[in-house]
């Protein structure tokens, strides 16, 4: 015969078990992220079964403990902001370009194979 357990008996059971077991919208929650930004980080995970996917707190913990940042300053990303005026000297520009090693070849402002668009003038009909 199995034991019938009470409501009460079944919480104490799996309280050790879940209590620091999340779902994703707990964990998401947890973390301060969309729910669907947390199914796009790279977290381990236990897999109960197919839709039942739980994470760890001490994993939460150990990611945001990562992700922690205790700089200041951002750094800069990409390219950095130059700001460079060719109209007022362009010639010590491209002197010191020259000594550098740089060989400028001059552009043509202007193709000079320019293809213009003419539409074609339809054929009117005559009547003979």
């Amino acid at each position: 015969m199995v034991p019938i357990l009470t409501e009460v008996e079944i919480a104490e059971i799996t309280a050790p078990l879940t209590s620091d077991m999340l779902t994703a919208r707990q964990a998401a929650s947890y973390l301060g992220v969309p729910l669907r930004t947390f199914y796009g980080l790279v977290l381990p995970c236990y897999r109960y079964a197919k839709r039942c996917t739980r994470w760890s707190l001490q994993d939460l913990d150990t990611f945001k403990l990562a992700c922690r940042s205790t700089s200041i300053a951002p750094k800069p990303v990409g390219v950095s902001v130059s700001i460079v005026s060719l109209r007022d000297d362009d010639t010590a520009l491209r002197n010191s370009l020259r000594r550098a090693g740089a060989v400028l070849k001059p552009k043509p402002t202007i193709d000079k194979k320019a293809h213009v668009y003419m539409p074609r003038q339809r054929a009117s009909k005559s009547v003979h």
